[in-house]
């Protein structure tokens, strides 16, 4: 508003000092308007001044504001990166314990199968030495006697010692396996049961032919028995011992 007035005031002074130029025929303009055109300059100075403060001020603030601005995105950023980082680092931790309790089962899982290939191994044995007296009292009755009798009952006393140790550490792993199993081994204690119920009648002479005919119709049932061992022992095992993947 001042400027404006000053501009008026001076167009007046000019004006008149234009006519006082004409009438005194001289081009230089007079002190009072010399001095009004140097306080307008300084007015429009003062002016540009007072504009540019703003302007730089707005500058400066959204300049701030903008540094904050990617300062907090830079600051986030980081955050979700650190918690992508700890999540990534909880599920590796998650993922190695689960190798490693894999691992541990598999092995518990092998040491179980072990002891039980064992024991499937000593009832094979016991099996076998029924099959073996048993045929030779079906094909060969003559060749039958008390001393082959001697024989497989060392032969059993032996293989149900270490049976029954196999059975106890195998149901300190495995439960459900040592019960399902035990089926099976008692099929051998009762084969073997009967072979020694019909051993006094082979003691004796008047009865021996026929005790020995009764062991040789025995072998059938035995020997197909003891052929489906391998396969019922796999499918126990399959069942209650599985390893893991």
């Amino acid at each position: 508003m001042k400027v404006r007035i000053i501009f008026f005031l001076l167009l007046f002074v000019i004006k008149l000092d234009g006519i006082g130029q004409s009438s005194n025929g001289t081009d230089t303009l007079s002190y009072p308007t010399k001095f009004l055109i140097s306080q307008i300059h300084n007015q429009e100075a003062q002016t540009e001044y007072y504009k540019r403060q703003p302007s730089s001020m707005n500058i400066q603030f959204i300049a701030i504001v903008g540094s904050l601005g990617v300062a907090m995105v830079g600051i986030l950023i980081a955050l979700i990166n650190k918690k992508n980082e700890k999540e990534k680092l909880m599920l590796i931790k998650k993922d190695e314990k689960e190798k490693l309790e894999l691992i541990r089962i598999n092995e518990l899982i092998k040491d179980t199968r072990l002891m039980a290939a064992q024991m499937f191994e000593k009832t094979a044995e016991g099996f076998n030495s029924l099959n073996w007296i048993l045929w030779v009292a079906k094909n060969t009755p003559n060749d039958f006697d008390i001393q082959l009798i001697k024989e497989h009952n060392q032969n059993m006393f032996k293989i149900y010692s270490e049976l029954s140790g196999a059975q106890v550490k195998l149901s300190a792993y495995n439960k459900k396996l040592y019960v399902e199993t035990k089926a099976v081994i008692h099929k051998l204690y009762h084969f073997d049961g009967i072979v020694g119920r019909l051993t006094p009648g082979v003691k004796n002479s008047d009865t021996k032919g026929d005790s020995v005919n009764q062991l040789g119709e025995l072998w059938q049932e035995v020997f197909d028995f003891g052929e489906c061992l391998p396969e019922v022992f796999s499918e126990i095992l399959e069942k209650h011992c599985p390893y893991k993947t």
